[in-house]
Order: C-alpha cells, then structure tokens, then sequence
C-alpha cells in the first residue's frame, strides 16, 4: 500500500473534527501557532516539500509532494467533502480512498485500495484500536489528552512505543508529517489514519529528541529531530 497517500488522508483531519473540551493549563503553556495562520509548506530536509492548498471554508482542497532538490511534482491528492464521508482522488494508480465520520467527527472507517481499516473509540472518545481487514493493527494507551503508548501488531511480530511531550500545545492547522508522536514511524503513516493526535507535541520519542524553533510572528518554523530539520512555512 502507498504510505504517503496515508499521510494526505490525516492532514485535514483536524479542519474536520470538532473538540469541546476544556482543560486547566499551566501558566508556562505555549501554542504552536501564535499567528492563526494555516500551513502552506513543510520542507523535509533536502529531500521532500509538501504543499497546501484551502478551500473558501479553510479546509485543505489538496496536497502535493515534491522533490525537494529538483522542485519535480511527484503526487498530487485532491480532497472532495460529501455529509459525513471525504473522497481522495490521487494521480497516481492505486485508486481513491474513502473516509466516513460519525456524527462528532470522528474516523470510524476507511476503505483504500483492498483495505479498510476499522476504528474503536473509549467513552471519552479517545481512539483505542485500529484494525486492518478485520485483524488488529494498533492499540493506543492515553494520559491526559496524550498518546503515552503505542502498540503495532506487525506481521512478523508486535512493537511498543513510549513517548513523552512538551508544553506546546499542537495547534496546527494540519497534522505534520514524521512530526508529532508518531512521527518517527516515517514508513508506518497508517497510524496517522485516526484521531491519534495528542494535545502537545513530542519531545521524546525513544532515542528521538524534538526541539522547536519560532519566527519572528512566535510560530514554530522549524522542528529539529536529531540530525533532521523540518521547515514550516505559513500564508
């Protein structure tokens, strides 16, 4: 299955989903974005450029990935929004993907390719498990609005993750990609499929340590993890 077009199914998911929750924070809590600006590029090293582009209601009408060293466009995913349901139209030969909502917004299938993938929700709407074709896919432990642990039932085995935050709170308009929690799982995007965002971005994530870097309007331009940058740009 392409991964990639994995990633663009999540990247609008938090322009669909609508939270009313409220929670006391500390006086030392800081957003990702100051500007309420929305996320036109990420630059991936020297290796990839993702783009955006927004409808008239602010939702993302489509992505592109390109190369970032020779600028040449290699995929494009159009976004088309239908009641409860989202279909994504790819250039490329694997077809379109359908995702359904329920009535608060959450993903509760997705039908791409041969797969479809199911997804279980706890009382307090926090996802707890994904399956592929019926079969178990991940599990996820939460703490306080954040995602703790990971469980990922492989093929050949099963693999658990733990990560821990920062005090930034993850306001971005779209989800970035191999940036948050479950960023370093940079082949895996399948587990961006949900609501698997946490309420603040990650600061560890095994041997994986994330810093952040803000422009001059106080957004965060640049995410360092280890020896990798990723570069945000804004509208």
């Amino acid at each position: 299955m392409n991964r990639f077009i994995l990633f663009a199914f999540i990247l609008m998911m938090p322009l669909l989903i609508i939270c009313s929750c409220e929670n006391e924070v500390s006086f030392d809590i800081e957003y990702a974005v100051v500007s309420g600006k929305k996320i036109s590029r990420i630059k991936s090293g020297d290796t990839r450029i993702y783009e955006f582009s927004y409808d008239d209601c602010g939702r993302v009408r489509n992505t592109q990935y390109l190369d970032a060293e020779t600028g040449k466009l290699i995929k494009t995913y159009n976004y088309f929004y239908a009641g409860n349901s989202i279909t994504i139209k790819s250039d490329n030969s694997y077809g379109d993907a359908v995702l359904t909502f329920d009535d608060q917004g959450k993903i509760i299938n997705m039908s791409a390719y041969d797969a479809e993938y199911v997804m279980s929700y706890s009382d307090n709407s926090e996802l707890t498990m994904i399956t592929y074709n019926g079969g178990p896919y991940c599990h996820y432990v939460w703490d306080d609005g954040n995602v703790v642990i990971m469980t990922e039932y492989l093929r050949d085995f099963t693999e658990e993750s733990h990560f821990e935050y920062s005090n930034i709170i993850d306001n971005f308009n779209v989800q970035l990609p191999h940036v948050s929690w479950f960023a370093s799982h940079a082949n895996k995007q399948e587990i961006e499929l949900a609501d698997v965002r946490s309420t603040y971005l990650v600061s560890r994530y095994g041997t994986n340590v994330y810093e952040y870097t803000r422009n001059s309007e106080g957004d965060i331009d640049k995410v360092i993890c280890n020896d990798w940058v990723y570069y945000i740009e804004y509208q």
